[in-house]
């Protein structure tokens, strides 16, 4: 069906089809645990094992084709690394995720939104709260850490290039996948609406003057900033 293929913005971030087997990589689209287990959305991990629905016929472990299973699984079995956890009866780590139900969306949400109307079309449907974690975007990254592989095109930005750059730790951590623009480090600054601000601050002092000492400590914040995050690339 159409309306399964949309994309999970529109879906209550329940995306259509998950790809279910052990040791593939997922990410939380909900927040599981919001206390010691830290299971927020956006959590990275790994699927351990799958706990099939009882009506599901029998699957050859050896049969290498793709099977799409007729019913939702009971529950879905992911591993998250560096827990402290143990819940009782699994590994270390190991979170049993089951289906969840979110609010009612809507088949034609996006037309509805672009065309000013009402949708039509309610949905309510189970899946389970994760995703594909082999790829993100440098949007979802920010304030994590880690070891990335990157894939900057002409369209990113400078201060895109920025947030995916420092998501690592050192240049050991980053793997770049295609060679990219210098053109995307030679846009001029990152933020340009700096110098207008001094100049406004320079002349909206109240005796027409600048504000004592504004312009020194906002000139240190930018002088620091652009220490921070200019690249110079030759």
């Amino acid at each position: 069906m159409r309306w399964i293929q949309q994309h999970d913005k529109f879906t209550n971030d329940l995306p259509g089809s998950i790809p279910v087997a052990p040791g593939v990589t997922v990410l939380l689209t909900k927040h599981l645990d919001r206390g010691s287990k830290s299971l927020l959305k956006g959590r990275r991990g790994t699927i351990d094992s799958v706990e099939p629905d009882p009506r599901e016929p029998p699957i050859d472990p050896n049969d290498t084709e793709r099977h799409r299973f007729r019913y939702l699984p009971k529950i879905v079995y992911v591993k998250f690394d560096n827990a402290s956890w143990k819940l009782a009866g699994l590994e270390p780590g190991v979170y049993p995720v089951r289906p969840h139900t979110p609010l009612d969306w809507y088949t034609d949400q996006a037309q509805a939104d672009r065309q000013k109307r009402r949708p039509g079309g309610k949905v309510k449907r189970r899946q389970f709260p994760i995703t594909a974690g082999l790829a993100a975007t440098i949007h979802w990254s920010q304030g994590k850490t880690g070891r990335f592989m990157l894939l900057l095109d002409a369209h990113t930005s400078a201060m895109a290039a920025y947030v995916a750059l420092t998501r690592s730790r050192g240049a050991d951590d980053v793997l770049l996948l295609a060679p990219f623009a210098k053109e995307i480090f030679q846009r001029g600054p990152i933020n340009p609406f700096n110098d207008a601000l001094l100049q406004h601050l320079r002349t909206r002092g109240t005796d027409g003057s600048a504000p004592s000492g504004a312009y020194e400590d906002l000139r240190a914040l930018i002088d620091l900033n652009a220490h921070v995050h200019v690249f110079v690339m030759r």
